[in-house]
């Protein structure tokens, strides 16, 4: 394999150029029994790497592939990638970008192409036609598309598919017979779909599978758990639908695993009723051992995972569960931070000029500060250690959930440190100065 050239407009940037040694392993491939969340091989996905613009002549390392981002300004203009060599590409990402289906046959020349990223775009049934001639596609990212039944059945022509994102679409139960003709599928997503226990059955058939999200649909607990006992090896991620909040009806900011029982931010951001003072944060040693007490073995289920800690620090003093949300807040606000940002995976801050989560940067801050101080301390010496692609806000709902359960009332304390993303203005001097 020797040094790859790419060739893109002059005049302008279309996107960003990652590019990653060619032995990194794939999500899909690292999947196995999970050890908690951050330890998990499964958690340490593609270490992309920026390389430039997608501007002028490129080169590319020997041994390495390529992942292009298209920037949103510029999904009109994608008629520049017909030029690049049927190989050029290993990942393409045209998230939250305008492309169209019609845009799509820029891109059908990549015979090699092994991930494809279109979620949060108006890409339909016609533009699944055109998808479904890249055959050699391993991931598929369809994610708040307007794909129907019947794009979905173009889609499942892609027996090689390990990986399939198809959250916040219209399919439903028709649907699951095409899917389960997927004998690879390691991975799928069908949170937020119409999905129901009937077609779930038809899923049976999917030996290989491991991970099944089903977040935010119709399907009752027994009905996760009858899945999970016909495919044992099988994690299933369910959580029944959480009402809808206006905060969070844009999909940009769009969390599937907000909770259902807690206003979590509410909690956090609510100002203090004048009967608490800010308290002293709880030492560090007994907030480690409350989050030490987090059950794993009911990943999947966060309530469950947070029981023993919300059972233990509900039997401590007011002073003390407030004493947690101040712990807890300040790592959080530590991990606010620009060189934090840059290592969360697929939604990781580029620059101030593309798209970036608020709301999911502080879910992959939550999810560092839930596997324990080794890993934590781990991260703050070496970002690049961040979590990747993955959150755990449920870390949050401990002590509103602890308070609760001890005095039968909801807790209105606010901690001294934002844990909004941007709040730390040391952790982003480049950006937040420009403000």
């Amino acid at each position: 394999m020797s040094e790859l050239k790419l060739t893109f407009p002059t005049r302008y940037s279309i996107g960003s150029v990652y590019v990653a040694p060619v032995y990194q392993p794939e999500t899909w491939e690292l999947l196995q029994v999970p050890q908690g969340l951050v330890t998990k091989p499964e958690n340490q996905p593609i270490n992309w790497d920026w390389l430039d613009e997608a501007r002028g002549t490129l080169t590319v390392p020997d041994r390495h592939k390529v992942k292009l981002k298209i920037n949103n300004s510029a999904s009109t203009r994608l008629d520049c990638l017909i030029d690049l060599p049927p190989d050029a590409m290993h990942t393409l990402d045209l998230s939250r970008t305008g492309v169209t289906d019609e845009l799509l046959l820029t891109i059908v020349h990549f015979c090699e192409l092994e991930v494809l990223e279109l979620a949060y775009t108006a890409i339909s049934d016609e533009g699944a036609i055109t998808v479904s001639s890249l055959d050699k596609l391993h991931t598929l990212g369809l994610t708040h598309t307007a794909l129907t039944n019947t794009g979905l059945a173009e889609i499942c022509k892609l027996t090689n598919l390990r990986e399939l994102w198809l959250n916040g679409t219209l399919i439903d139960d028709e649907g699951m017979p095409h899917v389960a003709e997927l004998e690879k599928l390691v991975l799928l997503g069908l949170s937020s779909t119409r999905v129901t226990s009937e077609g779930l059955v038809e899923l049976y058939k999917l030996k290989n599978l491991l991970r099944l999200y089903m977040f935010n649909t119709a399907l009752e607990e027994e009905t996760a758990n009858e899945f999970r006992k016909n495919l044992k090896h099988c994690r299933v991620k369910w959580r029944r639908p959480a009402a809808q909040r206006p905060e969070f009806m844009f999909a940009d900011e769009a969390d599937l695993s907000l909770d259902d029982e807690f206003d979590v931010e509410g909690e956090l951001e609510t100002v203090n009723n004048g009967t608490k003072k800010h308290v002293k944060p709880m030492s560090d040693e007994r907030f480690w051992q409350l989050v030490d007490m987090f059950d794993w073995e009911h990943e999947g289920n966060d309530t469950a995972v947070i029981e023993p800690a919300v059972e233990a620090l509900s039997g401590l003093t007011d002073e003390d569960i407030c004493g947690f949300m101040e712990t807890l807040a300040g790592k959080l606000y530590s991990l606010d931070a620009e060189k934090f940002a840059r290592h969360i995976g697929r939604e990781s801050y580029r620059s101030k000029d593309e798209y970036f989560s608020k709301s999911w940067f502080l879910n992959v801050r939550c999810c560092a500060c839930s596997n324990g101080e080794d890993l934590f301390e781990d991260i703050v010496d070496t970002p690049e250690n961040m979590p990747k692609d993955l959150g755990f806000r449920a870390i949050c709902r401990v002590a509103p959930e602890a308070y609760f359960r001890k005095t039968g009332q909801k807790l209105t304390y606010t901690p001294s440190k934002n844990i909004e993303t941007f709040s730390n203005r040391d952790g982003w001097p480049g950006l937040l100065s420009s403000l």
